[in-house]
Order: structure tokens, then sequence, then C-alpha cells
């Protein structure tokens, strides 16, 4: 078996104990999460239910409350099939999914935990939360580089919900001095086969200017890139 170099938190039902191990702790959004759950039942028989993993976020809901946390769910997976097991065996059951496009990158006061649970334990939540680092993927730090080659520096990054029920963005504050422009927000959107929309808020001194949106593709070079972000950012 390989040498899992992540272990998350240990769920505790009855006899029975679930403990899901990552090869890692560092990820790229749309990188496989490749693991296992190992389950081990105690002193008697247990039937187990549909085994899941769930993949959460956590952010700051009140900034005038920075330690108050609030928890978001965004996915979850099933992980193989109800089955029975015999008094003190071990099951391990390989897994590997990957971070949906809507993981926020683990900047700021963002972050992202995976846990597992049975049925019964799907609104419960892990005493101690093991988090996961993940980083921008390769098209969100290919658009980074082009944003800072214009003079732009990012500030922060503020992760929360939407107007929109069960819907979080992320979103990126980067400012410039001496420059009509001085603030850009821009947060991804969506990614589909039309390509992926960047929505971005441009400021002019400290009112917002325009709202707009663009759409690029992840093969599109970082010269592409720049161009379209040029063609909004410009007054």
């Amino acid at each position: 078996m390989l040498a899992y170099k992540k272990v998350l938190h240990r769920v505790n039902f009855e006899d029975v104990s679930i403990e899901a191990k990552l090869e890692k702790s560092h990820y790229m959004v749309g990188e496989q999460v490749n693991g296992v759950v190992e389950v081990r039942s105690g002193s008697h028989e247990a039937d187990l239910g549909y085994l899941y993993l769930y993949l959460k976020s956590e952010y700051v809901k009140n900034p005038s409350q920075p330690l108050v946390r609030t928890e978001a769910k965004l996915d979850k997976f099933i992980i193989g099939q109800p089955f029975h097991m015999q008094a003190g065996q071990v099951v391990h059951i390989p897994f590997s999914i990957a971070l949906p496009f809507n993981t926020p990158i683990t900047y700021g006061s963002a972050k992202v935990f995976i846990h597992t649970g049975l049925d019964v334990h799907a609104g419960d939540d892990p005493e101690d939360i093991d988090y996961i680092e993940v980083g921008p993927s390769l098209f969100q730090e290919k658009v980074f580089r082009v944003v800072e080659s214009l003079g732009y520096e990012k500030k922060r990054a503020v992760y929360g919900p939407t107007e929109k029920p069960n819907e979080f963005r992320q979103t990126f504050r980067y400012e410039k001095e001496s420059y009509p422009i001085h603030r850009l927000l821009f947060s991804f959107l969506a990614s589909n086969e039309e390509g992926i929309t960047i929505h971005v808020q441009k400021y002019l001194t400290d009112s917002l200017y325009a709202d707009q949106a663009v759409i690029v593709h992840e093969t599109d070079s970082e010269l592409e890139i720049k161009r379209k972000l040029v063609n909004i950012i410009a007054i």
C-alpha cells in the first residue's frame, strides 16, 4: 500500500471507525485527489451503508468577527457500495476525486477540508478538522501573472456566498498607484465549453466605474489573455 502523507480526522460510529488518508496535503484547483478510506470494525459485525467524502470550505461571514467561521459544502462524493464487515476486520477503499472549479484557493481567509461520513453522519461536523492547501490551477496562475504584468499588485482575496442560493465566490483584489483604474476586483465565475468567464469590477478613484465579464480559454496564451483584460480595463 502507498505511504499516505495526509491523514484526515477519524469518524467513529458505534463499533466502527472510518479514516481517510491522502497522498499529499497540497493540491491545485481541478487536480485529482487520490487516497484511501480505511474502515475498521470493532468487536462486533457491522453493516455499513454508503460512505461519503465531503468537500467543504470555511469562510469569515462577518469581517468584524474573524474568528467566527461559517462552513459551506462544495461537493459530495460516494465512495464504494454498502457492505458487511466481520468483527475486527479492516477494509481499504481507494478513491480518486477531482477538486471542482468552484474550490477556493486557500489564500487569505478561505480554508478547505475533506471529511468522511456515513448516511447517518451526513449532517455531522468533525470535531477535529484537517485542512488541505489548494493552490491556483495552471490557468488561474497564468491569469494572475498577466494581471501583475499590467502593474497591479494582489492585496487580498475575499471568499463567501453570493446572492444566489448555495453559490460561493472568491474575489481577488488588485491595486495600482497613479493610474486611472487603480483597483480591480475579479473572480472566476464559470468553466464550460464556451470557456472560462472572469468577472471584473474596475474602480476609478474609490467609485465603481464598470462591472464586466470576459471569456477566456485555458489554451489562450498569456499575450491573448493580456489583450482581453486590457480591453476590459481600458476606460
